[in-house]
């Protein structure tokens, strides 16, 4: 289990924290010295040789032996050091993560080489709220504006019109959470309206 620390009231700086026995115990896996650690991502699989990545502020990390130590390297091109989510395609041949820029995701094929800009400007109602997989291999993206797009590809992106037509507060609530409960064959998806009401709403798919 990993968890990245964000800046405490003074100034503190922030780690990389890891357990190895489910939270009982807790080692600092990464210390950056920077305000903020962002966000960490282990490939898909078991054992003790995983890939994985992580970064703070404006430091990159990479892992090759799941996570229980981790190297300094230089930032890969085109990188972004957003606070998102990192999703790997269940083979691992890519990975997806939300960017700084609020309608923009980045695509990696590799943890240290050239990233590629994804801009949705054109694409999506609202701006980026939340970033999902499902056991399909599908990726959802939730806006502001409550609209769910998926793709397959990580660069082409669909509306998910079932939820549209089914949702009645677009433009009112943001989508903040999506969960596609493969087995029940439904999604649930968490929504807030900026003011503390939050709803969670069930969608048979279609």
């Amino acid at each position: 289990i990993f968890l990245p620390d964000r800046e405490a009231a003074g100034g503190a700086s922030s780690d990389l924290n890891r357990s190895t026995n489910y939270g009982s115990s807790w080692d600092v896996a990464i210390d950056s010295n920077q305000s903020d650690h962002l966000t960490v991502a282990l490939e898909n699989g078991t054992g003790s040789s995983l890939n994985g990545v992580s970064w703070s502020n404006s430091l990159y990390f990479v892992t090759t032996n799941s996570g229980a130590s981790w190297t300094l390297v230089t930032t890969p091109s085109g990188h972004s050091f957003g606070s998102g989510r990192v999703l790997y395609k269940s083979d691992n041949s890519f990975y997806i993560y939300t960017s700084s820029n609020s309608k923009e995701i980045r695509k990696a094929t590799s943890n240290t080489g050239a990233r590629t800009t994804i801009n949705l400007s054109s694409v999506i109602n609202g701006t980026i709220y939340t970033l999902q997989k499902d056991s399909d291999d599908i990726f959802y993206l939730g806006t502001s504006a409550g609209y769910i797009y998926t793709s397959e590809d990580g660069s082409s992106w669909d509306e998910l019109t079932e939820w549209s037509a089914a949702f009645t507060e677009l433009g009112t609530r943001a989508v903040t959470d999506i969960h596609c409960d493969n087995s029940n064959n439904r999604y649930l998806v968490g929504t807030e309206n900026g003011v503390g009401s939050v709803k969670i709403w069930s969608l048979t798919k279609d």
